[in-house]
């Protein structure tokens, strides 16, 4: 069976393959899927959430330690067990967390399979696969020497991520049924586990290529690998054996649990991510971080008044300043997680072979190991030197310290852009504000007036850049931008209004490096109908501009987070190759009383970048700016 080249497609200027739908996206039904079963059965919210963090911190911490879906699963089994039993909440969901695993395992494989991963060992039989160029099965046999390099497809292999694909079908079909006959449907799920790591067993006979790089060596009939997956499986039957003579039990009473122990399970599963974080799948970090502090933000708000009024006697007001700490806090805890999140966004690992002997993969590095002729996993984009060193030498791929000093500085390449842009930008904005004002005093009856007023305007731009990375570049360019005004007022029946214009030009420079960048802007009035061109004008052309194209900051912090400041705002943002993301906030008039706060995110490809903001401010006060950049290289 010839597999045609059909997980890989270019969309947005960007490579993507299908691992992504189905080996990442995959995750998130399960945790979905897992948290309203949890609702359903457990009831209370705060019991279902942090049950689930649980098994996804499980689920990250098993993937770290044994980099597959083996150590990832068990994981999530065991700090799972651990959770139900600090909680004390006694439940019948076995059979779902099994059935759902399987699901997701079955969509996963099916992303293997068409993306190439996980590929078994050559064979010969009608059902073999054959896998085009590109594909790690084609890279491997071409390195061995058992294909020439002109040919278009690998030799015949084993199709172990269909076998595993077909276990599971049986399985999830048995535990359908089976779970009218067991007298505790808990048990079902080690017993599902169980006779995974059995058949994984199996699959391991046939299969060249490995996530474990200890599964080369061999004791006896079976691998490292092997014997351990006996090993666990055993305990795993047992337990299932052990649960299934006691019938399932289910609280007939739910009672949400203690602050203490909401508290020590959420920072426990912060301390458990932040040393391993780096050494698991994105989309994993990503769930596992969020339910964290999804979890995090649950408890802040109660421990702090807690803590706070057990040793002081606060005022009222305290509580109020409880929802922005919570809030800087949350912020603060992500940030070791950003910096890898927008790195990963980042990377260029598709699959391609950086020379004869290593191959990437999804941002993970495999080598051929000849004398096991496998392909096996020696690191990833985290991996540091030394653990990259010390698993090659355990593997017998080192020959030299310069060969493998070599061999790293290929795999962690980074890419760069450097050249001379030319850069076209048009903007549009929209501002509007709408609100309430009551006045009056002793000597006469209160006045009410109903204010309107709103603000478009467009921007263009020509920039000239000297890019040679995203973090490190000049720009020297120049602005032009006409803004409408309109403005009404009722009092009491009596609407008044008016409307102007304003045009400026606005010169402007800017430098950035890594950990520091500064801009300066020059907004000339051209023409206006409501100011004159003095220090007013150029002030006004500041707020106009700030964030549009051209404007006074200064910037300081790495690229993953740093905090940008002018004159009329401030932002925090973080910046990537093809992302950046900020959240602030700017004033939006003269009289510096009126400000909004804003999101705004932007992405690049193909030459092409697009810029969206929207902002919302006190009263009935928001904003909406949209930026689209087209470069030409000099």
């Amino acid at each position: 069976m010839f597999i045609p080249d059909l997980a890989h497609f270019h969309l947005f200027g960007t490579d993507w393959s299908l691992w992504t739908p189905l080996g990442r996206m995959n995750l998130i039904v399960l945790h979905v899927a897992l948290y309203f079963a949890l609702l359903k059965t457990v009831g209370e919210w705060r019991r279902c959430l942090h049950l689930l963090l649980a098994w996804t911190v499980g689920f990250a911490v098993g993937a770290a330690l044994v980099p597959s879906v083996l150590g990832a699963v068990l994981g999530g089994f065991a700090l799972l067990e651990i959770q139900r039993r600090v909680l004390q909440v006694r439940m019948a969901m076995g059979h779902v967390f099994a059935m759902l695993f399987a699901l997701c395992i079955m969509i996963g494989r099916v992303g293997c399979f068409l993306t190439g991963c996980c590929f078994g060992s050559r064979c010969d039989l009608p059902w073999a696969v054959h896998y085009p160029n590109g594909y790690p099965a084609t890279f491997l046999h071409k390195a061995l020497g058992l294909l020439p390099m002109e040919a278009s497809h690998s030799l015949g292999v084993h199709p172990t991520q269909l076998y595993e694909i077909l276990f599971l079908l049986i399985a999830l079909v048995t535990m359908f049924f089976m779970r009218k006959k067991m007298r505790n449907l808990n048990a079902i799920l080690p017993i599902f586990l169980g006779a995974y790591l059995v058949q994984r067993v199996g699959i391991e006979f046939v299969r060249d290529m490995t996530n474990v790089w200890w599964s080369v060596f061999s004791w006896g009939p079976l691998s490292y690998l092997q014997w351990a997956l006996l090993g666990l499986a055993l305990p795993l039957f047992i337990m299932g054996y052990v649960w299934n003579r006691k019938p399932s039990q289910v609280d007939s009473v739910i009672v949400e649990p203690s602050l203490t122990k909401q508290s020590i399970s959420v920072a426990v599963a912060y301390l458990l991510l932040l040393p391993i974080h780096n050494r698991i799948p994105l989309i994993l970090d990503l769930l596992a971080i969020t339910i964290t502090l999804v979890a995090f933000a649950s408890v802040l708000p109660s421990l702090l008044m807690r803590l706070v009024h057990q040793f002081y006697a606060m005022p009222r007001w305290f509580d109020g300043v409880c929802r922005p700490a919570t809030i800087a806090l949350l912020v603060l805890a992500s940030l070791p997680f950003a910096s890898r999140v927008f790195a990963q966004l980042d990377s260029t690992s598709t699959n391609s072979s950086v020379d004869t002997v290593s191959f990437t993969q999804k941002q993970v590095f495999y080598e051929v190991d000849s004398t096991h002729q496998k392909l096996v996993r020696t690191g990833d984009v985290n991996t540091t030197q030394e653990n990259f060193f010390a698993v090659r030498q355990d593997v017998g791929l080192s020959r030299s310290p310069s060969e493998d000093s070599a061999t790293f500085r290929a795999l962690h390449e980074p890419r760069s852009d450097s050249g001379r842009y030319v850069r076209v930008g048009l903007g549009y904005q929209y501002q509007g504000i709408q609100t309430k004002i009551e006045t009056g005093g002793c000597d006469g009856p209160a006045q009410v007036y109903y204010f309107k007023h709103v603000l478009t305007g467009g921007v263009a731009s020509l920039d000239w850049t000297s890019q040679n990375n995203y973090y490190n570049y000049y720009r020297v360019g120049i602005a032009a931008s006409y803004w409408n005004d309109r403005w009404s007022s009722v009092n009491a029946d009596v609407a008044t209004g008016g409307s102007g214009y304003y045009a400026f030009v606005t010169p402007n420079f800017a430098v950035e490096w890594r950990y520091f960048g500064f801009g300066l802007a020059f907004p000339q009035t051209i023409s206006s109908s409501l100011h004159s061109p003095d220090s007013s004008g150029r002030r006004l052309g500041m707020i106009l501009s700030a964030p549009g194209m051209g404007y006074d900051y200064i910037r300081f912090g790495s690229p993953a987070f740093s905090v940008r400041t002018g004159l009329t705002f401030i932002e925090a943002l973080t910046i990537g190759k093809n992302y950046s993301v900020a959240l602030g906030s700017h004033l939006t008039d003269l009289s510096q009383t009126h400000a909004i706060k804003y999101l705004r995110g932007s992405y690049s490809g193909n030459g092409w970048t697009i810029a969206p903001q929207l902002g919302i401010g006190d009263a009935s006060e928001w904003n909406f700016n949209f930026t689209l950049y087209r470069s030409f290289a000099l």
